[in-house]
């Protein structure tokens, strides 16, 4: 579930720079905004650092009940926040069709 989670955080930088550099989002968390504002590779660099330290933190930890709990949280987050990014893309695909 960990490397999902990476996988996941991965997908989610992605799109995340997609629609912040089309002007169609903005990003909520301040720091990955200021990430965001200094550049794409300074983003994904911290965004991805962020992530792996905080899920080798959980595999550390992963006999502790609370660290389960916040593998599995984190999962569905990203996931979520994935579907979410599907979703949007989605409608924006068929908008451009019928224009």
């Amino acid at each position: 579930m960990i490397i999902a989670i990476f996988a996941l955080n991965v997908a989610d930088g992605i799109l995340t720079l997609y629609w912040f550099r089309s002007g169609l989002a903005v990003e909520f968390n301040p720091i990955m905004e200021h990430l965001l504002n200094i550049g794409p590779v300074v983003f994904m660099a911290g965004k991805l650092t962020l992530v792996a330290s905080g899920s080798a933190l959980l595999w550390k930890f992963r006999d502790n009940p609370a660290a389960v709990t916040s593998v599995i949280a984190l999962f569905l987050i990203y996931y979520f926040l994935l579907l979410h990014h599907l979703e949007a893309l989605d409608l924006r695909l068929v908008r451009r069709w019928w224009e």
